[in-house]
């Protein structure tokens, strides 16, 4: 049985971009801090992007 997971949108607009076959965490933290101010700083955006990634 596969498991799911929902994505939070603003990891899902990255991920999901046609050109994008691989990423990391430090990739997708870094774009989510460009593109959204809701995370506060660097090392709170790694915590949720890597607990929901990783």
């Amino acid at each position: 049985m596969q498991k799911q997971q929902r994505l939070n949108s603003d990891i899902y607009k990255f991920v999901s971009q046609p050109e994008i076959v691989q990423f990391t965490v430090i990739e997708v933290r870094d774009n989510v801090l460009e593109h959204s101010d809701m995370y506060g700083n660097k090392n709170t955006t790694r915590l949720f992007v890597a607990s929901v990634v990783g």
